[in-house]
């Protein structure tokens, strides 16, 4: 059994986010592919399975499967396309988000479509700026997923300290803290120490709420955005129809295979 490490949402090999994608012929035990991302050790794994529906893929950090990932999506949908023939024009997958559809635009270039995630404001403002260690902010939303922090100045978001461990104790995935960019329509950076992940290099998933927030806020259709982080990750998305379509790039970096075949039962 193979895998693939690709880099998602880079403007080159070692930028952006690393993600593990492996090809399945069936599904594993959940307890196997969990022990497979805990072994890997990155933000994400993906393991897909092609099914009548499309392909089947599901998402597991060291520490726990998620609802939803966009750069492993991104990251499997590179691997489909250059590595595993895959020749039709869309790829569909069907996920714990329903369906996920992802169209190859170049050799490294891929626009995903996925629903869009409309935030609504937060009420616990004071605790969060504790776990921030900073004095105030211009708002505070929550997604599906996230708390969303909007700060004023991106200064600041490029250099916050936030507590982890606290982080880690909220009910919900991560905090996110953004602000307008001087380079692009917004920054951001992510934090998930829940599932060992205490900053995230480029999050797909946290875009499909930024966009919209940002749209609504400074009335464009069509945002650039980065993320920032030693690696960076770069996102261009709008918005259609209660959708998010997000574009971005990846390289592939390393193929190998498993030596477990004992384990790799259905």
């Amino acid at each position: 059994m193979q895998y693939f490490q690709v880099d998602a949402f880079a403007t080159q090999p070692f930028t952006g986010n690393p993600a593990i994608v492996v090809p399945l012929q069936y599904w594993l035990k959940d307890e196997l592919l969990q022990n497979i991302a805990a072994e890997h050790n990155l933000s994400e794994t993906a393991f897909y399975v092609k099914n009548n529906e499309g392909i089947g893929l599901r998402w597991f950090t060291p520490n726990g499967e998620v609802r939803l990932c966009g750069h492993a999506t991104l990251a499997t949908a590179h691997v489909l396309f250059q590595h595993m023939g895959y020749s039709d024009s869309v790829i569909k997958f069907d996920t714990l988000s329903g369906p996920l559809l992802v169209e190859q635009e170049n050799d490294n270039q891929y626009k995903m479509t996925f629903p869009a995630d409309y935030p609504k404001i937060y009420g616990g403002i004071g605790p969060v700026l504790e776990i921030l260690n900073i004095p105030n902010c211009i708002e505070i939303v929550q997604g599906k997923d996230d708390i969303i922090v909007v700060l004023e100045d991106e200064y600041v978001v490029k250099n916050i300290q936030p507590n982890f461990q606290k982080i880690a104790a909220l009910d919900c995935r991560g905090i996110v803290v953004t602000s307008r960019s001087s380079d692009n329509d917004f920054i951001s950076r992510c934090f998930y120490p829940k599932y060992n992940i205490n900053e995230d290099p480029a999050t797909g998933s946290a875009h499909t709420a930024l966009f919209p927030y940002w749209s609504q806020k400074i009335n464009k259709d069509f945002l650039t955005a980065v993320q920032w982080s030693n690696r960076k990750g770069y996102f261009k998305g709008q918005i259609a129809d209660q959708q998010v379509i997000i574009y971005g790039r990846a390289y592939s970096i390393l193929e190998g295979k498993y030596l477990i075949n004992d384990l790799l039962q259905p």
